[in-house]
């Protein structure tokens, strides 16, 4: 059944034809798109749920350990796999280059004092990084060629479309990082290709980014 909404999810929701022959933007989104499966695979194989407990006599025994057996299924032995995991990477480096200054004004407030003081800290630390403040991706070669604000949308129409399928996985854990990673691509998207940075970020773009 994963299969199949996996099956759906490239045939339904990227653009036809060979790879070889699509256009940038269309040889883009699909390894976004691609990106993304790897990134959820493998956040799911890094925390694998036992499907017995390791005591029959307490359920509480079931333990979450790294799945290597499944990780290289379906990440480790395709490098292709692995290179469009990178390319999704670099082009949410740029996206979060774009957004610095709103990322930089944005309060985090959650009621907890030390996880604020943390989560400020890091933020901090991640966009002074050397990757975040270095060109990762050239978003003026992404719609040359094309009517931007059709192709756009259409790229727009079909990760909407994915986060639906989502919904239709029996996975519990790759529904939510799927739910999760696709608003984070979606805003990517937005970020990337909006020659102006946003003033603000609303807190679920900022989260899922």
């Amino acid at each position: 059944y994963q299969r199949r909404v996996h099956g759906a999810i490239y045939k339904e929701n990227c653009f036809q034809g060979a790879f070889e022959e699509m256009c940038f933007a269309e040889r883009a989104f699909y390894r976004l798109v691609s990106g993304l499966h790897v990134s959820i695979s493998t956040h799911v194989a890094a925390l694998y749920h036992e499907r017995q407990p390791r005591d029959p006599d307490r359920p509480e025994t079931f333990a979450w350990d790294p799945n290597v057996d499944l990780f290289m299924r379906m990440v480790g032995d395709h490098p292709n796999r692995i290179e469009n995991l990178y390319f999704l990477y670099l082009f949410v480096l740029r996206a979060l280059t774009k957004a610095k200054p709103a990322l930089e004004r944005m309060s985090f407030a959650t009621g907890d004092a030390a996880e604020d003081a943390l989560t400020r800290e890091q933020v901090g630390r991640l966009l002074e990084s050397r990757l975040v403040c270095s060109p990762t991706f050239n978003e003026t070669l992404l719609f040359e060629g094309l009517d931007a604000p059709s192709t756009l949308a259409q790229m727009h129409r079909h990760l909407t479309n994915i986060s639906r399928l989502m919904d239709c996985t029996s996975c519990q854990k790759c529904r939510l990082w799927g739910k999760v990673e696709m608003q984070g691509l979606s805003t990517a998207l937005k970020l990337v290709v909006d020659p102006e940075p946003p003033a603000t970020l609303q807190r679920s773009a900022a989260v899922g980014l």
